[in-house]
Parts: structure tokens; C-alpha cells; sequence
């Protein structure tokens, strides 16, 4: 009877073995797929509006050019278990696909599963546009008053996992909208 006794035992003991080796094995591979994953951080144009505060003499929309300020505010968005740390960038502001206004973001942190707003202050001057492109001065001068832009940024950086993992990753911003020169508003604004 003993002997007997002393093989259930075993069997019992190999049993529980097995099952807190398989319990063992399902936790390392959930904590792998939620928290050691990295996605891809987001980017976008949360907010933009022209600073009225500019006075007319030093920047206006004038008769056939355009020349501002814009207050800008970014998101950016970082859906991992660890921070985001990404590089000096730029955000371009374009009109027909010429770049009309940039300027710096600086680089920076996002922390973990949380989202991080940057406040920039853009110039927009249509020196840059060639001076053969009617196309501005139309939009100016037409009924609507109606000139669109687009926005467009790229962050690149890496997400930071555990301390120990580091994945690259790198976000692209696409936004458009319309500026509506007789009430100085920004409308449409998609990303």
C-alpha cells in the first residue's frame, strides 16, 4: 500500500508541477503581449487659431499677401507601457504645397499610456511662394475670402519598455483647413 501511496503522490506532485509550469508559461505570454508591445505614437493638430493680438502694421492680411501668426497646439498621444522620447522636429504649414511657415518642436517625453500638448507660435509669410502663383492672390481676392492649408510634422524617437527595451518608432502628422480671412477663423480642421 505504500508503494502505491508513494506513485499517486509522485503523480499528484509531476501534476501540480505541470500545471504551475503552464500558469507560468500563460502569464509570461499575456505580460509579453500587453506590456512589451509597442505601438506606434500619435500626432495631431488639436488646436489652431490666429493671434489677433498681432497688431496690423507689422503683420496683415494685406491685398495680395499673407502674413500672421498662428497659436498652434499638438498632441501628442503615446498608447505604450513605457515613455516616448523623440527627437527635434519641425512642423511645416503649407499652401499648395509650398511651405509658407515652419517651426521647431522641440524634442521631449511623452510619458507612459499619456498624451502631451506642445504649444507652438508659427509666422506665416508667403515670401516663400513664387511670385508667378496667382493662385494666392485669387484666393485673397475671391468672394468666400476661403484659403486652405495643410499641416504637416514627422516625430521619430523611441519607446522605452521596462527600462531596458528600446523600439524606434515614428509618427507622421497630415492636417488641413481652411482659414476664413474675413472673420480671422480657422474651420474644417481635420487630421
Amino acid at each position: 500500500m505504500s508503494k502505491k501511496y508513494e506513485t499517486n503522490q509522485k503523480t499528484k506532485c509531476l501534476a501540480c508541477f505541470a500545471c504551475l509550469a503552464i500558469l507560468h508559461i500563460a502569464i509570461i505570454l499575456v505580460f509579453a503581449l500587453v506590456f512589451m508591445r509597442s505601438s506606434t505614437p500619435k500626432i495631431e493638430l488639436s488646436d489652431i487659431s490666429i493671434d489677433n493680438n498681432v497688431t496690423s502694421s507689422s503683420m496683415a492680411v494685406k491685398s495680395s499677401s499673407l502674413d500672421m501668426i498662428l497659436l498652434t497646439k499638438l498632441s501628442i498621444k503615446n498608447p505604450n507601457f513605457g515613455s516616448f522620447k523623440y527627437e527635434d522636429s519641425r512642423l511645416e504649414i503649407l499652401y499648395r504645397g509650398m511651405v509658407i511657415g515652419d517651426v521647431v518642436i522641440p524634442k521631449g517625453r511623452v510619458r507612459a499610456r499619456k498624451t502631451k500638448h506642445v504649444d507652438l507660435v508659427v509666422e506665416i509669410n508667403d515670401d516663400r511662394l513664387s511670385p508667378q502663383d496667382p493662385g494666392l492672390s485669387k484666393d485673397i481676392h475671391h468672394h468666400s475670402k476661403v484659403v486652405k492649408f495643410h499641416g504637416y510634422a514627422k516625430l521619430s524617437g523611441k519607446v522605452y519598455l521596462m527600462m531596458a527595451l528600446k523600439r524606434k518608432k515614428s509618427c507622421e502628422m497630415n492636417c488641413s483647413w481652411e482659414m476664413n480671412l474675413s472673420r480671422d477663423s480657422i474651420q474644417n480642421l481635420s487630421c
